[in-house]
């Protein structure tokens, strides 16, 4: 199973961050590995919507279908989480999203897995490995999405 998880802190409050992070087409924004992302049914953010995400890197594209299938949303010092899944067939991408408050605002966990399914499993070394690359891209646009995020905060 390919994996990467990355924690973050923003100064940005932990309400904006959630929504602006559970509304996944936002990750076109900050992923440079998403060059697309919309909303193609439901309320952004919420359980049930439909996202269609074209990663790739260079002129290929291979759109996914992502569904938001579990949400809570933070209150008090409870975290918040939404949880989106994708099925193309060969793989299944599941991605967590948990918003927390941390010491100066938001502490964020990005939690994504790529299984692969079927003689697709041979090829889970060399996938795990090109996911930690798009990971840490994917990281490092995280990171100043959030800065963005804390520096507009207090206007």
């Amino acid at each position: 199973m390919a994996h990467y998880r990355a924690t973050l802190t923003s100064t940005a409050p932990v309400r904006e961050t959630f929504e602006r992070l559970a509304d996944f087409a936002s990750v076109a924004d900050w992923d440079p590995s998403i060059p697309e992302a919309r909303l193609t049914s439901g309320e952004p953010g919420q359980v049930g919507s439909h996202y269609t995400v074209a990663p790739g890197l260079g002129p290929a594209r291979m759109p996914l279908d992502y569904t938001i299938v579990a949400r809570q949303d933070p209150h008090d010092d409870q975290p918040g989480s939404v949880m989106l899944v994708a099925d193309a067939g060969l793989f299944t991408s599941r991605d967590t999203i948990t918003v927390r408050s941390g010491a100066m605002g938001a502490e964020v966990t990005y939690d994504a897995q790529l299984n692969l399914h079927g003689l697709a499993r041979f090829m889970d070394i060399p996938v795990h490995l090109g996911f930690q690359v798009v990971g840490r891209l994917a990281e490092a646009g995280l990171r100043k999405e959030l800065d963005r995020l804390g520096a507009t905060a207090g206007r």
